[in-house]
């Protein structure tokens, strides 16, 4: 008599197939659906829609985890032992990594997310206040600590920033490690799966950004699986409910996108958990954890946590989706975590961390398919930690994916084009740079500097302070905002929006009578979008690019107001930068 499970299992070609469907749905019916707000994304360019790519990703998951029952996902029987000693040549490893690493930007300059997050702490410590008078749109956990250390210890906000830096690489290290030791899928696989999940993150610490260590992507799934231990060691609802309006409240602090996952998630695992057990305290932690996700995003609101975040929900700094071996891998990962997912829900297996874990990726999926770098698309970590534990744990797959896996989600970004960087970065900072005063003829386009070369504090003037919409200030040694102020944004970065343009503009209107410092040329070259749509086949490693949909977005406002407004003054900076006076 056939078992119940072979008679569920379908076809091998037409599994494929139903897969190639789905991908092909979020490769190519995003262009059909018109993009209404422009925004500086290249989505919006060649018109590519990625909240229809994440729906359609997810109703596709889940249409082939009915169609084939989850039967993809059914895991091995085993037990393996994540041990004490791989946590401890983790930890050590990676504290080498930021050393060597922090050792180059004291010799060169910090990298990239680096410089944001040193500007934004040192306005901290000025006395601005974040949200409100700063953008930042990730939690305060991420720059609180540094700026307190600095405090405290009495040293600089530099040195206080890479100090929080190193802590949370080793607090995110070991948060990978508890999650891949503790969760309840990829058990005889943990040794393999820890080591798939963190060595991608070896080509973060090239940027320096808090944003980008394991604390902020393992955030989610970590709290997800802290909560569900007090369920399982308590089978008290009001006690789960308290302690994930707690967890959530830390994801927030973290990062947005952070927190709602875990609410959202948890949310949904107790209406499952009341469903199941009809019960009238289930019902009563359900309106605990509702009410207080309500306090708790009313708080978070009136302190200004969302305010930047709004820009990127609107489509700011997207990528659209490319076919490529690469992304689909990535999708593969996801539509395996739906697998997991319907087969412990069909099976009743409602105790199953797995469940608020697939449910909280999903949460932050729009977030993961918005810049769809691999990073970005590996992102959703609680669904793709889920997809990956239930690859491995199936022999066939695991010998068809992981090879490609590891060639191209690990391989090629972390030894390749990682190192690469690196050289490139160190070898632009010990080449000699021509100065404006040796070529005085030459455009300022056709003058060598280093990559990512700020103006320092030495080349601005202080005799007063300046106002720029453009020009961002080296955050090293120190970032004195009494000299130039930047208004709400760094620059021009996180400018997404029209409503962004016209608050930039807003900004020079409110100073009247301060001079404005910018780029040594054309005035719009100050402004500069993201419109090379070629660089995502380098990207996602794609075989083609899309090509131009829609006209990009437009900083006339802000241009033609500095045109109207001011004269050219004074060159600074070498040549690089000049002063603008407003006209009388």
């Amino acid at each position: 008599m056939q078992s119940k499970s072979s008679s569920n299992f379908r076809s091998p070609w037409a599994v494929a197939s139903l897969f190639a469907l789905i991908a092909a749905a979020v490769y190519f019916v995003p262009y059909l659906v018109p993009v209404q707000q422009p925004t500086n994304s290249l989505s919006y360019l060649a018109g590519y829609s990625n909240r229809t790519a994440v729906v359609l990703l997810v109703l596709g998951a889940l249409g082939f985890a009915f169609y084939t029952k989850g039967e993809i996902a059914r895991v091995e029987e085993g037990e393996s032992k994540l041990s004490l000693r791989v946590l401890l040549i983790s930890l050590s490893s990676f504290a080498l990594l930021c050393i060597g690493r922090r050792y180059i930007s004291m010799h060169h300059f910090p990298g990239g997310e680096a410089q944001f997050f040193l500007d934004r702490q040192q306005l901290l410590a000025s006395g601005e206040k974040l949200y409100r008078q700063i953008d930042f749109m990730y939690g305060p956990l991420l720059l609180y600590p540094g700026y307190l250390f600095a405090k405290v210890m009495g040293v600089s906000q530099v040195s206080g920033y890479y100090l929080w830096w190193g802590i949370q690489w080793l607090i995110g290290v070991t948060m990978t490690w508890l999650f891949c030791r503790f969760v309840d899928i990829g058990k005889s696989r943990r040794l393999t799966l820890f080591i798939f999940l963190l060595i991608p993150q070896i080509s973060s610490i090239k940027d320096e950004g808090s944003n980008y260590t394991p604390v902020r992507l393992f955030c989610a799934a970590t709290l997800i699986l802290a909560v569900m231990y007090v369920w399982k060691r308590t089978s008290d609802p009001i006690r789960l409910a308290i302690a994930a309006v707690a967890a959530s409240a830390l994801g927030l602090a973290v990062s947005p996108e952070q927190g709602l996952a875990v609410l959202v998630a948890m949310d949904a695992y107790l209406v499952l958990l009341a469903w199941h057990n009809r019960n009238l305290k289930y019902l009563v932690a359900l309106g605990i954890l509702f009410l207080g996700g309500v306090v708790m995003l009313t708080i978070a609101a009136h302190a200004g946590l969302f305010i930047s975040l709004s820009d990127f929900a609107s489509g700011g700094l997207a990528f659209p989706i490319l076919a490529s071996p690469r992304t689909l891998i990535i999708l593969f990962v996801y539509v395996m975590a739906a697998c997991v997912f319907y087969r412990k829900v069909s099976l009743g297996v409602i105790d199953s961390t797995t469940i608020p874990l697939v449910v909280a990726g999903c949460v932050i999926l729009p977030s993961a398919m918005g810049r769809c770098d691999m990073g970005h698309m590996m992102s959703a970590m609680p669904a793709f930690a889920v997809g990956s534990a239930a690859i491995l744990e199936r022999p066939t797959l695991r010998r068809i994916w992981f090879p490609f896996a590891l060639a191209l989600l690990l391989i090629i970004p972390v030894i390749g084009i990682y190192w690469v960087s690196i050289m490139k970065r160190v070898h632009h900072f010990t080449a000699p740079v021509a100065s404006a005063t040796a070529s005085p003829g030459a455009p300022p386009s056709t003058m060598a500097a280093p990559e990512n070369a700020l103006p320092g504090t030495a080349e601005l003037p202080c005799d007063q302070q300046y106002f720029s919409p453009s020009v961002v200030p080296s955050p090293v040694p120190v970032r004195l905002l009494e000299c130039l102020d930047n208004g709400f944004y760094l620059g021009t970065q996180d400018v997404l929006t029209t409503r962004a343009i016209l608050r930039k503009r807003e900004e020079l209107v409110q100073r009247p009578t301060v001079p404005v410092i910018l780029q040594n040329g054309p005035i719009e070259d100050n402004f500069v979008l993201e419109t090379d749509l070629q660089a995502l086949r380098a990207t996602e490693l794609s075989p083609y690019a899309p090509r131009a949909r829609n006209p990009r977005l437009s900083y006339e406002p802000l241009v033609s107001y500095l045109r109207d407004h001011y004269t050219a003054g004074p060159v600074i900076a070498n040549g690089r930068l000049r002063i603008y006076y407003p006209r009388p």
